[in-house]
């Protein structure tokens, strides 16, 4: 098996969550479970993240799925403008979600060094990456889907506010 470091998976990729993943439903167990086991690695040793399963896209996918970046050119381009390519996830849907969700908590909370440097696209929930940039609450209560990352979001929250005082965290 080979072992990468999360920063070079992840950089500047576009990730699709295919049709066939059920939606993000993380609840305070599995969140709980996934901050323990982040808060308890000491920042000076490698760690075990879980298994994140991609194949990279070598045509389009589906057309009728027009909220989709286009492969018809080649040419993909990411944050920050860059050129990447695009994944399908077919395992770690759960943790990916969740790590953007807290680089997008900590970017957002001043932690500047801090954000998703990926981007998530759902092939069948087109409005799910909308709702990921703003995380609202108002729209969190007419979609199953947004009501699961708005908790999942308010439960990161909670626990940085908590951890607010320990000066490992703003490092």
């Amino acid at each position: 098996m080979d072992l990468f470091n999360l920063s070079e998976v992840l950089l500047g990729r576009v990730f699709i969550i295919p049709d066939y993943q059920r939606e993000y439903s993380w609840g305070e167990s599995q969140l709980e479970a996934f901050y323990k086991d982040l808060s308890s690695c000491p920042s000076t040793t490698e760690h075990l993240m879980g298994s994140l399963l991609t194949v990279e896209y070598k045509e389009t996918p589906d057309t009728h799925k027009s909220h989709l970046p286009n492969l018809e050119n080649k040419q993909i381009f990411g944050l920050d403008n860059t050129p990447t390519t695009l994944h399908e996830v077919i395992d770690g849907q759960q943790r990916l979600t969740t790590l953007w969700l807290i680089f997008n908590y900590m970017h957002r909370s001043g932690y500047p060094d801090f954000r998703a440097s990926y981007q998530l696209e759902y092939e069948t929930r087109p409005g799910s990456h909308a709702y990921l940039q703003t995380l609202n609450e108002q729209e969190a209560v007419t979609n199953i889907d947004y009501f699961h990352l708005k908790a999942a979001h308010d439960a990161i929250t909670e626990w940085f506010e908590a951890s607010a005082s320990n000066s490992q965290i703003r490092g």
